[in-house]
């Protein structure tokens, strides 16, 4: 048992759920603001928000370098004092923020152009594709992360125009699950592709009443349902394993079990989002 599960074992369930909802809140509450945004061209405007956007990206893509490193840092250390189980999990910590930033070097990217397509601050142009250098020549995950650079590269090459009129992709998922959050809901939200979401499970206040009772966000009554009836029955009958989550529905009706960030962004890329 790794010292993570140790701890996770020892605390209590309901507040560490609650403490997960609570640190996602701003991702679902994004994606639900840009869900209800009406549709409209991608038209670049130098406001103070889109500055300050920018500016953000740009400061959580250093960010997640940094902690990528400082993961693969602790995985090879504690790999030489033969700590098996804790390396490991400090080295799936270094390929998540690896591969999310390698997302937000895209993003930022495809946000530092104007609508005539120049770029709009040279300065943020090579910061980010250093950064997308420095990544590609130290990846972790070599192999899933080679699909991401084609799909990314052939969006950037096209304008970042994605294709039109493609409905929103539906993703089943919790408020308190991470891979839900990071994986799904803020890689789509860095690309502003706007997602059905659709929550099986989710945290409300102890004083509402009914089992559906309003939480922290806006939520489908449908989608336990659609959970039960549609992919945990298909699991069931094949595998005899238990469903998980997040579960990402495309255009095509393909559906993909607990993306990566890494493949949901190529996905996406693929699929004419971005």
């Amino acid at each position: 048992m790794t010292a993570f599960k140790e701890i996770a074992r020892l605390l209590d369930k309901p507040y560490v759920l609650d403490q997960l909802a609570c640190e996602h809140r701003d991702i679902f509450i994004a994606a639900f603001e840009l869900y209800e945004r009406p549709l409209r061209p991608k038209v670049k405007k130098e406001s103070k928000y889109e500055l300050r956007r920018l500016r953000h990206f740009a400061e959580r893509l250093a960010s997640l370098e940094a902690q990528s490193k400082g993961y693969h840092a602790l995985h090879e250390s504690l790999g030489e004092q033969l700590d098996y189980d804790l390396a490991t999990d400090y080295l799936k910590r270094s390929m998540r923020c690896q591969g999310l930033a390698y997302v937000y070097g895209f993003a930022v990217l495809r946000m530092n152009r104007l609508p005539d397509g120049s770029v709009f601050n040279e300065k943020i142009e090579a910061f980010a594709r250093q950064s997308l250098e420095r990544i590609e020549k130290g990846a972790v995950n070599f192999v899933e992360l080679a699909q991401l650079v084609g799909a990314m590269k052939s969006a950037e090459a096209m304008g970042w125009g994605g294709k039109p009129n493609l409905r929103p992709v539906v993703v089943i998922g919790a408020n308190w699950c991470p891979d839900t959050a990071v994986n799904v809901v803020e890689v789509a939200n860095a690309f502003d592709v706007r997602l059905q979401l659709m929550f099986m499970d989710y945290l409300k206040p102890s004083r509402d009443s009914g089992r559906r009772a309003n939480g922290y966000f806006t939520t489908h009554d449908h989608a336990l349902a659609s959970f039960e009836d549609g992919f945990k029955e298909f699991k069931a009958t094949f595998t005899g394993e238990r469903a998980r989550i997040p579960l990402v529905f495309y255009p095509d009706g393909s559906r993909d079990e607990e993306p990566t960030t890494i493949r949901f962004a190529t996905q996406l890329a693929q699929f004419g989002y971005i």
